[in-house]
């Protein structure tokens, strides 16, 4: 982590200068010491904790370079002035460098075997001797088969693999083969070692589709306001399946909000609309005995979208049967928004029914943030809100229009928890201008696979001023909405 700050004290020129700070620790959170530091003329080196500063630099752009023997480490760019930090998250690796790839990067079908490809490369100028890649495999897998493709030897017991001696650019491939009989995301952990650079480590997830699933998908993505967006439910029992047969089967649908249904048919079952905007379909039992049988279902819905103000559609489905539990898929849709539109600030907030006590809160830092604006010089502003769906309220620099949207806002709605915060990120960054801010509020997790590296780099690749007030996650009940 690094930060960088106005120097202020006694030792500081008359003219404001910046002072910039770190720790770097490696992939295992451990810190590096001796790392050299370089920002423009000025250089310094970590301490045994990792730690580093570098005092008295001046208002401008400058890279980052750190550099130590055995590692790599990306540069970065740092914009100091306007009593503005700096805190670029630099990763360092190691020069004996470890990939793994699944044979499948969707999600893998419960029962079936998962196929690993580790490949280690010596990216160093020095020979790679005692090298040893050790896997963690999965919780609840068991391995099948573990080979080194091109010499080496492998032990089944305890996972690991002694490689022969690698040159500089030479490669080590080894095939690892897991067996899984659940239904939990796959987290696999490879590690590599050497007697002449540090160890590389990878932790790779696997998503896994359960026996009995449901699988969502839409056309087309994004999708024009008042234009037409296909849904297709796919319900299966897969082959691997203990029980041959599912019976009871039904699937609950919540289309998004905003939409207007247009259609809705499949050739083996009943579904009900009457409670919009749930539907409820009653399906034919499933069966793997022969190949005759019917083991998967399609739905096909199709909506009309029509509320102007939506960003992005969240569609979820749920499919059970007598004899499995529970699946639940979801299905987002952004809608078409202008490349070249981008706001100078933008406001994310969560509305979903467990923020209402702190709405008001919210409400009112709003209101003095906007109080702080002088109206001759209004930025562009947009408030976006977001429960599973994500909209816009507003839109404008006219500093009464935002008020009277931000007084309107109200705590409802939204499933249990988590929510779409991630999500409503991903669509406020790219429209947000470089060196913009965005102020964001919520009070529950993001969705287990919400791309929160991907917003995060976003927000350093963009020099956007970020402001949060989280005030919970989902591991607090009282953070969870009451669904009726």
């Amino acid at each position: 982590l690094y930060t960088l700050e106005p120097c202020n004290n006694d030792s500081c020129t008359q003219e404001e200068t910046y002072r910039a700070s770190g720790t770097i620790r490696d992939k295992a959170g451990n810190p590096l010491p001796g790392i050299t530091i370089k920002i423009g003329d000025k250089t310094t080196v970590t301490n045994a904790t990792g730690y580093w500063e570098i005092n008295s630099l001046q208002e401008g752009n400058y890279e980052i370079i750190a550099t130590k023997d055995g590692y790599t480490f990306p540069s970065q760019t740092c914009a100091l002035g306007n009593n503005e930090n700096c805190s670029p998250k630099i990763k360092p690796g190691s020069v004996l460098d470890i990939k793994v790839v699944p044979n499948n990067w969707k999600p893998a079908k419960q029962g079936e075997n998962v196929t690993y490809t580790i490949t280690v490369t010596n990216q160093g100028e020095e020979t790679a001797t005692a090298v040893v890649l050790t896997d963690t495999l999965p919780e609840s897998t068991t391995l099948v088969s573990i080979e080194a493709m091109e010499g080496g030897e492998c032990d089944a017991d305890t996972v690991t693999c002694t490689l022969p001696d690698l040159t500089p650019g030479a490669t080590a491939t080894v095939k690892l083969v897991i067996s899984n009989a659940q239904a939990k995301s796959l987290v696999n952990k490879a590690t590599v070692t050497a007697k002449e650079y540090p160890d590389d480590v990878q932790i790779t997830w696997t998503a896994v589709k359960p026996y009995l699933s449901v699988t969502l998908s839409d056309t087309p993505d994004p999708v024009s306001t008042g234009a037409t967006l296909h849904y297709t439910a796919d319900v299966d029992l897969n082959h691997n399946a203990p029980t041959t047969t599912a019976t009871g089967v039904q699937l609950v649908m919540h289309l998004p909000k905003g939409v207007e249904l247009k259609s809705l048919n499949t050739d083996y079952g009943i579904c009900d609309t009457s409670k919009l905007p749930t539907v409820i379909c009653e399906l034919t039992d499933l069966s793997i005995d022969s190949p005759e049988a019917i083991s998967h279902i399609t739905v096909h819905t199709q909506v009309l979208l029509n509320d102007p103000g939506l960003l992005l559609l969240t569609h979820e489905a749920t499919v059970k049967a007598n004899e499995y539990p529970t699946h639940t898929d979801r299905e987002r849709t952004k809608i078409a928004i202008p490349e070249g539109i981008k706001v100078d600030i933008a406001f994310v907030i969560d509305v979903t029914g467990s923020m209402q006590q702190e709405i008001n809160g919210v409400i009112k830092a709003l209101k003095a943030f906007i109080a702080e604006i002088e109206p001759s010089k209004a930025p562009l502003i947009a408030l976006i809100v977001f429960t599973d769906d994500v909209k816009i309220e507003a839109f404008t620099r006219d500093l009464d229009v935002l008020l009277g949207a931000v007084k309107k806002l109200k705590a409802e709605g939204g499933g249990t928890c988590p929510e779409a915060s991630v999500e409503a990120l991903l669509i406020a960054v790219p429209h947000t201008k470089e060196g913009g801010e965005i102020l964001f509020a919520t009070d529950a997790s993001p969705y287990a696979d919400a791309e929160v590296e991907k917003v995060m780099a976003l927000l350093r690749g963009k020099g956007i001023r970020f402001n949060a007030m989280i005030t919970g996650d989902c591991s607090n009940e009282s953070d969870w909405n009451q669904l009726p």
